[in-house]
């Protein structure tokens, strides 16, 4: 058999589609539901006997639930849009649902996202097609076709073995003497060859831009003319984006040893680290959030790093160890080897000063941090640096709801997401509500929105405690558990129970970090991960998500697959975050905490 030539993509940025929600149990009635993590409201109501959230299906907004065996689609945060009568069910794209049922089990039928029937066709299953216009359907016998949103052959027969077009150029497949898909050309739609079919592979780009790559692996960049943009060599080509202008990525031997292209073939890098932007989390999701438009680029020898667009252009130069980003209408922050800066998206400084801290709020023009010299923080206002006053000794980001927990002369107050205090009481301690804080909230009050929750003595769920609404207004609230009675007989006897496990953080102040950051531990995964034999072997490609904990001193447990993909892909990726070092833990009101990391992996064969 060939040999497939591996290419490994890792996505740095952790999951976050959905990550707050979890299928539960009701413990009365035995049925399923997906219950929102953070305030406890359900999602999908408890009525099924099984609710399966794939990684695929669920990207795409949907949730597969069951019922005695047969099967729907649940739209999340929506409603049931397709009926628990199919013994398959997928939801291939946003707008396109795919199932079979059960009294013909070789029919497949198509629906749009509001459940309408759309065609049918002979299958056993579905995949996304070559875009978002196309289904490939996998025939009973074992046979893959590509078909149009209304069932036609995209090809409209002109091509036998079609593996992409847009109506100006075809790639098409051979076959070989086994009878399965052999090498790749490329032909005109009136049917000239571009290329013959001779390469092991041809990638359609937007912009008429194809990565061909040779039965040798070697790879080269043509238009839509056939013509060598990017000679054919032995390196590994990616675009780095989806849009026309969107530069191309050459790697040889060594992650270290990039290479950036132009759309036309001419170098604009060369010899370095390229990375995602180091996407600042945990502070809501905005309209102008475009992390996937960006990269950072490093110099290999020097270690400095830049920003660029993902079209080539560049944003902030190559002479600083860190660059975080937020939104498009945030400012971005960098550390130059020595302090934290904000800078503009002009490439000039957007604020005087220099900070050991810098973080971001929900507000494009609100920050907060603690001057290089300083002792204490405060809030930065990007258009008035001149109000500014660094005298607080803590500001914790309640994540959920955008507001603050600020230490002043040892109590802590409520701020809103301006920065501007709304309480006049000190309390012990002021954090981000938990699920059954949420849930006392709201027998209590019905209404109105739970912003932190506090006390102004010791914490515990023995303990009364305050919750906080919008305006700052504090609401006493008794103890969660009742206070554990001690045993009297001829002394005092205190009984105490099995010391319970310390719980694991979902939403910690700071996320736990890789040592050295994300570009270290994509180093450590291209420097330690062997493609599976067996997957190899079966082709097997695709997406492997797994999640761990962080220990408080940073060593893994509770390694688990979430998705897994066959032929010991998810083993491997289990294997090798067992050899990771210790991580820096998830950090929460100051203190290390235990907290989950989640990742998707991708395996791709070419």
């Amino acid at each position: 058999m060939k040999k497939n030539r591996l290419t490994v993509f890792f996505l740095v940025l952790s999951i976050t589609v959905h990550a707050q929600y979890r299928v539960e149990t009701d413990p009365q009635t035995g049925k399923k539901g997906y219950v929102d993590q953070i305030d406890g409201s359900v999602v999908i109501p408890f009525e099924y006997d099984e609710v399966d959230v794939g990684w695929q299906t669920s990207v795409m907004g949907y949730a597969a639930v069951g019922k005695n065996g047969l099967w729907g689609l649940y739209k999340l945060e929506g409603e049931l849009v397709l009926p628990i009568r199919y013994e398959y069910v997928r939801a291939i794209h946003a707008d396109l649902l795919a199932a079979r049922a059960p009294e013909n089990d070789t029919l497949l039928h198509f629906f749009n996202g509001k459940g309408e029937a759309l065609f049918q066709t002979a299958g056993q299953t579905a995949e996304p097609g070559f875009n978002e216009n196309t289904v490939q359907v996998i025939r009973p016998d074992m046979s893959r076709v590509f078909l149009d949103l209304k069932g036609q052959d995209p090809f409209q027969g002109r091509f036998v073995n079609g593996r992409w077009t847009d109506g100006k150029t075809v790639v098409c497949a051979t076959i070989d003497n086994r009878g399965n898909l052999s090498q790749a050309g490329l032909f005109s739609w009136e049917g000239d060859t571009l290329l013959p079919p001779v390469y092991f592979n041809i990638q359609a780009h937007p912009g008429g831009r194809f990565l061909v790559q040779t039965t040798d692996y070697q790879m080269g960049m043509i238009d839509e003319q056939g013509r060598f943009l990017i000679p054919l060599g032995p390196v590994r080509l990616s675009k780095m984006g989806n849009q026309p202008q969107d530069v191309i990525l050459a790697l040889e031997g060594s992650p270290l040893n990039g290479k950036v292209y132009d759309p036309n073939g001419r170098l604009l890098m060369d010899s370095c680290v390229t990375d995602n932007v180091a996407f600042k989390g945990g502070i809501g999701k905005f309209a102008n959030q475009h992390f996937y438009r960006y990269f950072t680029a490093s110099n290999a020898a020097k270690y400095s790093t830049g920003l660029f667009h993902l079209d080539g252009r560049p944003i902030l130069p190559m002479q600083y160890k860190e660059i975080q980003y937020a939104s498009d209408d945030h400012p971005l922050i960098v550390h130059d080897g020595a302090a934290y800066l904000i800078m503009g998206w002009d490439g000039k400084p957007a604020y005087p000063g220099r900070f050991k801290r810098l973080e971001y709020t929900a507000d494009p023009g609100l920050l907060y941090g603690q001057p290089e010299n300083g002792d204490r923080g405060g809030f930065i206002h990007i258009g008035d640096p001149a109000g500014d006053r660094f005298t607080l000794q803590k500001i914790i980001l309640l994540p959920h709801s955008g507001y603050f927990a600020v230490k002043e002369e040892g109590a802590y107050y409520l701020h809103d997401a301006a920065g501007r205090r709304v309480n006049n009481q000190g309390y012990a301690f002021l954090e981000q509500p938990e699920r059954k804080h949420y849930t006392a909230w709201r027998e209590k009050m019905k209404s109105g929105r739970l912003v932190a929750y506090g006390a102004s003595a010791q914490r515990g769920d023995d303990q009364p405690w305050v919750g906080f609404d919008e305006k700052g207004k504090a609401h006493d609230f008794p103890p969660l558990q009742p206070k554990e009675e001690v045993v009297a007989m001829e002394e005092v006897v205190v009984i105490e129970s099995p010391r319970q496990e310390e719980e694991i953080c979902d939403f910690p102040d700071k996320p736990a970090e890789y040592p050295g950051g994300e570009s270290e531990r994509l180093k450590f995964m291209v420097s330690q991960l062997n493609y599976p034999a067996l997957a190899k072997e079966n082709a097997i490609q695709g997406m492997v998500v797994v999640k761990f904990v962080v220990e408080k001193d940073g060593s893994i447990t509770n390694i688990q697959i979430v998705r897994d993909i066959g032929g010991g892909c998810g083993k491997e990726v289990v294997r090798i975050i067992g050899l990771m070092p210790k991580w820096k833990p998830g950090m929460k009101n100051g203190f290390p905490v235990r907290s989950w990391q989640t990742f998707p992996f991708r395996f791709k064969l070419e």
